[in-house]
């Protein structure tokens, strides 16, 4: 993040340079979390099935918020590059953030299409609204209303390539779980193993289910906030 804002600013300052690598360094704070709760399941699956079910779902949360932070504010500063726009400290704080709880709402299991396509398209509008609330002006509806839309259409193009991976990947995790037959309680010796081997399958299976999980919410959240904020730059251009 540091990186691309010194690529793309048009006034170097070490201020806001600082500032946007603390935002890279807060989405890789949860990104990071999130992929070694996914490792740690090899770890606590065998000691709770309860457990280890609500970690890989924690974990692809934090995936999504830190993709969407990360998303979110390098696609503002290389909007502003293309657009000629001023870098601004607040809107990149308020785009991120945006962006994070966006992502973090959309990795969310249970959240169908239409709620992420729903919840793009209301970031869309919050974003705009507190831009205008944190410069000291009157929130503009027609222009969040038009913020909305760009958000909906980005909602509906991260859907798109997250179809994509789903037709790219499904062969990577198996359609469902299978720990064999009942184990016969004659040799007790050989009953452990096999429990042993099926606690190990169930594992593998759980990590894979949580990384693929993880690769959806990751390039789906990515497309959406990249297209989202070219949109978003598009629109103020046009505004003014």
């Amino acid at each position: 993040m540091g990186v691309t804002y010194a690529l793309t600013t048009d006034q170097f300052q070490w201020g806001e340079c600082l500032t946007a690598a603390a935002v890279g360094a807060a989405a890789g704070a949860l990104i990071g979390s999130g992929v070694g709760a996914i490792q740690g399941v090899a770890m606590i699956a065998t000691g709770g099935a309860a457990v280890a079910s609500i970690t890989p779902i924690a974990a692809t949360i934090a995936i999504g918020a830190g993709t969407g932070m990360a998303a979110s504010g390098g696609g503002y500063m290389v909007g502003n590059a293309v657009t000629g726009e001023s870098f601004d400290t607040t809107d990149l704080l308020i785009t991120s953030g945006v962006g994070a709880i966006e992502g973090g709402v959309s990795a969310i299991p249970g959240v169908g299409i239409g709620g992420r396509i729903a919840a793009s398209g209301i970031a869309g509008v919050v974003e705009s609204a507190l831009s205008d609330r944190a410069h000291g002006r009157d929130v503009d509806l027609r222009q969040a209303a038009f913020s909305g839309g760009i958000g909906l259409a980005a909602g509906v193009a991260g859907e798109v390539f997250r179809a994509r991976v789903d037709l790219a990947v499904r062969k990577y995790v198996s359609p469902g779980l299978s720990l064999g037959p009942p184990v016969p309680e004659v040799n007790m010796i050989g009953a452990a193993v096999s429990k042993l081997n099926s606690y190990q399958e169930l594992t593998r299976q759980a990590t894979r289910t949580a990384q693929y999980r993880a690769i959806r919410v990751t390039i789906r959240t990515a497309a959406r906030d990249t297209l989202f904020e070219a949109g978003q730059h598009a629109l103020e251009h046009y505004w003014r």
